[in-house]
């Protein structure tokens, strides 16, 4: 029973970990390497973007899923630096708190893709298949497909396969999974994307298997300004003959290109009725300096909750405060307070709450970094009314090269610290994150074989993983026009390269010239960017591709 439960735990936290790594709706890209698109959600990114925006009538709930979310979506992935490119990890060792010990195991091609990633556990005596997945890539580095294996004794037995195609510019349009019924694959569901002549997406929609037809299920629709930002998203769900509306969201940008407001309405029947809407606010760098939820009471807007944000002078958040309306007036909730060291790295994170009169301390983070700005601690301390009292803590070592070889979590238990399990994980140098369930990780890595330039010159166009990868605040991005692009092969085309933040706003422009067949390499500087999740996207002849890379201070 503890086998099954921790297979589906796995398994469940594959797909929510997974699940942020994809390209947010208001922008689409062609990604490679990517899983399950129909898992992406605009409010769930946008919610990632800030501090959580659920409002909870009980503060322990809230306390907790906030504690939660930080730790599983941020610190729990740890920066690292300073790569050589082609490292990627071999295997990872990982100890339970209770001892029970697990080995995963990678395998790559020659381009950096995985193509096999392998569970297994200790049973005292030998090593038991857990999970496996197996990879394919098209030669543009798409994933075609994956399929899933759990572990039977010796054996491995089929569960989930997913087929994945393109259209000629990159874009993902259908996803296909199938089921292993013990005998054959069973068809389960699948999403199909539709795209514009610019690559942004304008529907996806989901169909369930029935056993003999595919039944539609919902489907998304989206209008887009003259630019390709994202007007409005429309939802509707099969009533079993018809497409039915069921909510829809409008949004508002300012001059500036930044994300101003967002009205959600519900469907009700025959007419559409306002539900919530929230509006931001900016400096004149870009960084969100307020957020105001207001819900649609029947006849009037009722202020929910308000964000407000202030940063230094390097676009660092320094202070984010939350307050709720009562009705009358506004009144304190939460604060979190942040310092930074000379390079940028996050030092410490305290949340305060509000109560009466006073604030008053909740928890605070407090963070250590070597030289290269890699993280090697991270103290958590709960407030006890007096004092801070240890919680949990997480350590880390690193290799020469700036691969992380070992990660421990403990919890502070009577006066000592202990083994714990929580999701613990690090970043590849491809940007990739391992992200386990356990107690203690060593990561052991490898070099992949290099392509040679001349190799190169004969495939397609391509947009190589930038590295390093998180970065902070250089990064060099690779792309390279083939010498086939038509029969004379040193034509010219038209090449630009672009970088975009989260929301889909463009940052930067590095490259917009014509340029003939050849191996490029662009190093984009990112030190007036704030942290966070950025894309790079090339656009060329007809191709287009984009990739995520990651900024951390």
């Amino acid at each position: 029973m503890n086998r099954l439960f921790y297979m589906l735990f796995i398994i469940l936290l594959y797909l929510f970990i997974n699940s942020y790594a994809q390209v947010p709706e208001c922008k689409v890209f062609s990604t490679s390497n990517s899983f399950s698109q129909y898992e992406r959600s605009d409010e769930i990114l946008r919610n990632n973007i800030k501090t959580p925006s659920h409002k909870f009538n009980n503060r322990v709930d809230k306390d907790i899923l906030e504690k939660y979310r930080f730790k599983l979506k941020t610190n729990s992935l740890l920066k690292t630096m300073d790569f050589d490119s082609s490292s990627v990890v071999d295997s990872v060792l990982t100890k339970e708190a209770y001892g029970t010990k697990g080995k995963h195991i990678y395998t790559y091609d020659s381009r950096g893709n995985k193509i096999s990633e392998t569970s297994v556990d200790w049973d005292g005596n030998k090593w038991e298949n857990n999970i496996r997945f197996t990879y394919s890539y098209d030669t543009n580095g798409n994933r075609t497909s994956s399929l899933w294996e759990l572990g039977d004794g010796n054996d491995w037995e089929n569960y989930l396969r997913y087929t994945y195609t393109y259209n000629p510019n990159g874009n993902m349009t259908l996803e296909f999974r199938e089921e292993w019924n013990g005998n054959d694959w069973v068809n389960d569901r699948q999403i199909t994307y539709t795209f514009d002549s610019n690559g942004y997406r304008t529907s996806y929609f989901r169909e369930n298997w029935d056993g003999s037809n595919w039944v539609n299920v919902w489907r998304y629709t989206y209008t887009r300004e003259p630019n390709g930002n994202l007007s409005t998203k429309l939802r509707e769900e099969w009533d079993g003959s018809n497409w039915v509306n069921d909510r829809r969201e409008t949004y508002t940008r300012d001059p500036s290109e930044n994300w101003r407001s967002e009205l959600r309405e519900e469907w009700e029947g025959s007419n559409w009725v306002n539900d919530r809407r929230t509006t931001d606010t900016f400096d004149s760098n870009g960084n969100t300096i307020s957020s105001l939820r207001e819900e649609w009471n029947g006849s009037n807007w009722v202020n929910d909750w308000r964000y407000t944000y202030t940063y230094d002078s390097n676009g660092n958040t320094i202070s984010s405060l939350r307050e709720e309306w009562d009705g009358s007036n506004w009144v304190n909730d939460w604060q979190y307070t942040y310092t930074y060291d000379q390079n940028g790295n996050r030092t410490s994170r305290l949340k305060e709450n509000w109560e009466g009169n006073n604030w008053v301390n909740d928890w605070r983070e407090t963070f250590t970094y070597e030289s290269n700005n890699r993280k090697t601690s991270e103290l958590w301390e709960n407030w006890d009314g007096n004092n801070w009292v240890n919680d949990i803590r997480e350590t880390y070592t690193y290799e020469p090269n700036g691969n992380m070889i070992a990660g421990f979590y403990e919890e502070w238990v009577e006066g000592n610290w202990m083994p714990g399990d929580a999701v613990i994980g690090f970043y590849d140098s491809f940007g990739r994150n391992h992200t386990f369930y356990t107690s203690e990780i060593r990561g052991f890595y490898s070099t992949i074989t290099d392509v040679s330039e001349t190799d190169l010159a004969d495939l397609n166009y391509s947009l190589s993983q930038n590295y390093p990868n998180p970065f902070n605040p250089s990064t060099v991005i690779q792309y390279q026009i083939p010498s086939t692009v038509d029969a004379l092969s040193k034509a010219e085309v038209q090449v630009t390269l672009k970088i975009y933040d989260v929301l889909g706003r463009e940052i930067t422009t590095l490259v917009n010239e014509n340029q003939k067949p050849d191996i490029y390499k662009v190093v984009w500087n990112a030190k007036d960017q704030p942290s966070g999740v950025y894309f790079f996207q090339l656009r060329a002849n007809g191709f287009v591709q984009s990739k995520k890379m990651v900024l951390i201070r």
